[in-house]
C-alpha cells in the first residue's frame, strides 16, 4: 500500500485540528459565536458612546507563550440620522503562525450591524489564509436567523430560530452583555454556534478586583473568568468596561496596546517565530515507534482527561478498561467479499449520509467526481479505497488554516488532513456510502500529533487515511472524537492535558 515516509511531507500534514483550536479557543477569533444578550444587561460599548462621542477603537496585541504573533483592532461607530440607526462594530485580526515549520499568515474581518439597543441586524465574517477564504453572512429578522456560507465560489444557506436578543461575539464579549460587574457574582450566557446551530452555556464569574499596571499607572480592575466548553478564559476589565488583558489556558494572551505598538509587529515579524504551535500541542510518546505506518496493533493507557466525554470505542479501537483508560487498537483489512453494496440505506446511517454546510455531498461537482472515481463499482470497500487513493494522489499536502469545505477543497486541490478527510466524507456520502470524520492523535517522530481521518461503513466501520495514503489506517491512529464541528469543540478539553503511555505495538506480518 502507498505510504508517506516519515519526513517533511508528513510533517506538513499532521497538524490536524490545530485549525479548529485556533478558531474556537483563541479569544481573538471567537467572532463565529453568537451570544444571547441578557434582557437586563447593558453593553459597555453602547453605554459609553454618546451623540457627542460616536466612535470608539481598541487595539490588542496577540501573544502565544509570551511571543507576539499578531494584533487585533476593534472599532465601534454610532450610526445616526439614517434609515437604520444603530452601531457598526468592525474587528480586524492579523496573525503570523508557525505550524510544523510552515509560517502562515491569517487575516480575519468581522462586521456587525446593530439597532440602537445593540441588537444584531446583520453580520459578516471573513477568514483568509494562504489562498483560502471562507465567508459567513448572517441576517436576523425577529426570531429567524438566515446564514449564508460562501465557499468555493458557491453559497450554502440555512436558517435557525433564535432569540431576538441573539448577538454575535467579538474579542470584547461576553463582557459587553453583562449587567454591572459585581465581585462574586456568576452570570450564565447561552452561546449559539452558527456553523452547527448547537447551543452551549458559558458561565461568567467576577472573581474580584486587583491592581493592574496600565500606561505607567496602577489601577484597580475586575478579574472576570469565563468557563466555556470545559476551559476557563480570564479577562482584566476596568470599571468602565474596558478590557485590558485576556488570557486562555492554552498559551494565548491579548494585551491592550496603542495602534503603533500593535502594528509594529507586522513589519518586524518577517515570519520568524520561536514557537511552533503544532509541535507545542503534540503529546509526547514514552515509546519510540520505529515504523508507525506498519503498526497493526497498539495498546495504550490514556490519562489526564475525562474519558466519558470522548468516543474511545471506534472502528478498530476498544476501551478495554474504562477505570484505567486502557485502549486496544487492532487494524484489520476488511474482506471485499463481505462488504455491502452501495447505496447503503437504513435509518441508522441517516446522519452519515446527509450533506452539511461544509460536507456538500449533494453538490453537482462532488457527485460527478465521486461517480468518476467509483467507475460503476458497487462494492463499498472497493469504492472507499478508490476514493482514498484518488485523494492521496490528487490533493496537494499543504498546511492550511481555514474551515474545511468540500467544494473549496475540490477547487483548490490542496490542504492538510482536515481537507482530505472532509472531501473523502463528501465524496463517499454522495454515492450512498456512510462516512464520518474521526479526530484524534497519530504518531510522528516521537510524539502524537492531532489529526483527522475518515471512517467509512462497508458492512462494518473501517478507518482509512487519505492524507497518508493508507487504505488501512495504521494502529497509531488513536481516536478521541467523531463528528463535525459541534463534537470537535470537545477537543479543547484535551489539549495540554492528555497523557499517553504506550504498552505495546505490533506490526504487520510479512
Amino acid at each position: 500500500m502507498p505510504v508517506v515516509k516519515s519526513g517533511g511531507n508528513k510533517a506538513a500534514i499532521v497538524v490536524g485540528v490545530v485549525v479548529f483550536w485556533l478558531i474556537m479557543n483563541a479569544q481573538l477569533v471567537r467572532k463565529e459565536l453568537l451570544l444571547t444578550r441578557l434582557p437586563s444587561g447593558s453593553t459597555s460599548i453602547a453605554a459609553s458612546l454618546t451623540p457627542e462621542l460616536s466612535f470608539k477603537e481598541q487595539w490588542m496585541g496577540i501573544y502565544y507563550e509570551g511571543e507576539k504573533i499578531g494584533y487585533s483592532n476593534t472599532t465601534v461607530n454610532r450610526v445616526q440620522g439614517e434609515e437604520n440607526p444603530g452601531f457598526i462594530v468592525i474587528n480586524r485580526t492579523f496573525m503570523m503562525l508557525n505550524l510544523m515549520d510552515n509560517p502562515l499568515q491569517v487575516n480575519f474581518e468581522g462586521i456587525l450591524r446593530t439597532d440602537p439597543d445593540f441588537r444584531m441586524r446583520t453580520f459578516s465574517c471573513n477568514l483568509k489564509s494562504a489562498g483560502h477564504e471562507i465567508r459567513l453572512d448572517g441576517l436576523r429578522e425577529g426570531n429567524e436567523l438566515s446564514l449564508d456560507v460562501l465557499s468555493g465560489g458557491k453559497v450554502f444557506r440555512k436558517k435557525a430560530t433564535v432569540s431576538e436578543d441573539v448577538n454575535i461575539s467579538n474579542s470584547l464579549t461576553p463582557l459587553l452583555y453583562l449587567p454591572d460587574l459585581k465581585p462574586g457574582v456568576t452570570y450564565s450566557i447561552e452561546i449559539l454556534d452558527p456553523f452547527t446551530l448547537a447551543t452551549n452555556e458559558a458561565k461568567v464569574t467576577v472573581r474580584g478586583m486587583e491592581p493592574y499596571e496600565f500606561e505607567g499607572k496602577e489601577i484597580d480592575v475586575y478579574v472576570v473568568d469565563t468557563k466555556y466548553q470545559g476551559l476557563t478564559f480570564s479577562a482584566w476589565v476596568t470599571e468602565s468596561g474596558e478590557t485590558l488583558k485576556e488570557s486562555t489556558p492554552l498559551g494565548w494572551t491579548l494585551v491592550r496596546e496603542d495602534r503603533v505598538v500593535a502594528q509594529e509587529f507586522r513589519s518586524q515579524s518577517g515570519g520568524r517565530l520561536r514557537y511552533d504551535i503544532a509541535k507545542m500541542m503534540a503529546v509526547p510518546s514514552d515509546m519510540r515507534i520505529e515504523e508507525p505506518q506498519q503498526a497493526r496493533g497498539l495498546e495504550a493507557e490514556i490519562t489526564g482527561i475525562d474519558l466519558g466525554q470522548f468516543a474511545l470505542n471506534g472502528a478498530y479501537q476498544t476501551l478495554t478498561d474504562a477505570e484505567r483508560g486502557l485502549i486496544r487498537i487492532d487494524m484489520v483489512k476488511a474482506d471485499p467479499s463481505q462488504s455491502v453494496l452501495i447505496p447503503v440505506s437504513g435509518s441508522e446511517f441517516k446522519k452519515h449520509l446527509a450533506p452539511t454546510v461544509f460536507i456538500q455531498s449533494d453538490d453537482e461537482a462532488i457527485r460527478k467526481l465521486a461517480a468518476e472515481i467509483a467507475g460503476g463499482e458497487s462494492n463499498s470497500l472497493v469504492v472507499a479505497e478508490r476514493i482514498n487513493q484518488w485523494l492521496f494522489d490528487n490533493i496537494k499536502k499543504k498546511v492550511t488554516v481555514s474551515l474545511p469545505s468540500a467544494v473549496e477543497i475540490l477547487e483548490t486541490r490542496e490542504g492538510d488532513c482536515n481537507e482530505h478527510t472532509t472531501l473523502f466524507v463528501a465524496l463517499a456520502r454522495s454515492l450512498g456510502l456512510p462516512a464520518k470524520i474521526a479526530i484524534g492523535l497519530v504518531y510522528h517522530k516521537g510524539s502524537f500529533y492531532y489529526h483527522a481521518w475518515p471512517e467509512v461503513y462497508v458492512g462494518r466501520w473501517v478507518a482509512m487515511d487519505p492524507t497518508l495514503g493508507q487504505p488501512i489506517a495504521d494502529a497509531t491512529h488513536i481516536k478521541l472524537l467523531e463528528g463535525d464541528l459541534e463534537q470537535q469543540a470537545k477537543l479543547m478539553q484535551v489539549i495540554g492535558k492528555i497523557k499517553l503511555s504506550i504498552r505495546s505495538v505490533s506490526y504487520e506480518k510479512a
